[in-house]
């Protein structure tokens, strides 16, 4: 059954908390992550995140003239309990 209008205003509005708290981790990411580079003296680092953080990160890292590379997996396969469920 499709949700009620106030339902789906419910979800649309989650989705939308979700999308801009995610956002906000990126800068917050960013942050201490040269944070940490200051603190203990560094020059060279390794952040791992979520896929979904890509483009924000790579973007705040191009602002601070940093330079980054970026790791992407690519799955051809998903196999375990989920099979193509996951995928």
């Amino acid at each position: 059954t499709m949700p009620r209008n106030n339902e789906l205003e419910q979800i649309l509005s989650d989705i939308d908390a979700f999308y801009t708290g995610t956002e906000a981790r990126d800068e917050v990411f960013i942050k201490k992550a040269f944070d940490e580079l200051k603190a203990n003296k560094r020059k060279k680092a390794v952040l791992i995140t979520g896929g979904f953080h890509t483009s924000g990160i790579t973007k705040a890292l191009k602002e601070k003239n940093a330079s980054f590379v970026v790791v992407t997996p690519k799955i051809t396969e998903i196999s375990g309990p989920c099979g193509r469920m996951c995928g």
